[in-house]
Parts: structure tokens; sequence; C-alpha cells
């Protein structure tokens, strides 16, 4: 095989593997850990709603809002079994404006679980989005690991 062959081979190759991480949407709550995540090394100012990772989505997304969701609020909109408009808005923000490692950063500074995240994402992203591919790579991982702690 040339060289040419091989380019033409490799980029349809990197098309397709783009297309399926486009087209992957999230994968149920229940395959995310429930379990607080909390590390011992973030101080206990920055933890819950203080979250630099909230606090920074926060002032970086919403400052042209009438009135700017708290870290509390943000807190209450990814725990709420069944989101109000409001809570359903700061969840869209979220879904769309946070990257995967920062909602794994703020789990680890205590604002909430992953499956709070993915329970949130889910009720209001009805679009496959790349970076969904990323958090269902992790939660498959997870699972795994779980699996054989149980074994």
């Amino acid at each position: 095989m040339n060289l040419d062959e091989w380019a033409k081979r490799e980029m349809k190759r990197r098309i397709a593997e783009e297309s399926a991480a486009a087209a992957e949407k999230i994968l149920p709550p229940e395959m995310f850990p429930d379990e607080d995540l909390t590390s011992a090394s973030v101080p206990a100012h920055e933890r819950g709603p203080r979250s630099p990772a909230i606090q920074g989505l926060l002032a970086g997304n919403c400052c042209g809002w009438p009135r700017m969701p708290t870290g509390e609020e943000t807190i209450e909109a990814l725990r709420a079994a069944e989101p109000d408009q409001r809570q359903r808005s700061i969840l869209a923000m979220i879904a769309t404006q946070m990257p995967v490692l920062e909602m794994m950063r703020a789990a680890l500074e205590g604002a909430c679980t992953l499956r709070d995240f993915a329970r949130a994402v889910g009720a209001v992203s009805r679009t496959a989005r790349p970076k969904w591919r990323v958090m269902n790579r992790w939660a498959r991982g997870t699972e795994t690991e779980r699996s054989r702690s149980r074994a």
C-alpha cells in the first residue's frame, strides 16, 4: 500500500470514528457511580456549591442572565427530580457548556455525583454530543471495576 492509499483509508476511518462519537447519547444514570467522590485535598471552603468548577461555570456562562444562578441553585437543579423552567435552563447550560473534565472536577469538589450529572444532562439534552462518549467510556470502566470488586 502506498502513502496515498493509506491516507485515504485513514481519513475514512477518522471520519467514521468522529461520526460515531457525535451520534452517541449519554448512558442511563444508573450506569454512573453515585458515591461521594469528594477529595480530601479539596479545602472545605471550596466544596459543594462553592466548588471552583461550579463557580467558574456560572461566572463564564451566566453573566448575561437577568439573575445569575448561585452555586446552591445549581446543585439543587442537578439534584431535582422534576426540574422547573429555571432549573431546566441551568441544566441546559451545563449540558452544552460544561466540559466532562469539569464535571468530574465538580464531583471531586463535592458539588454532586457523576450520576447527578448524567441524570440532569440526560433529562435536558436530547442531542447526541461527542463529550458523552467520554462520560460513557468512564461509566463503562467504573461499572467493570465495580463488577470485579463484587466478585
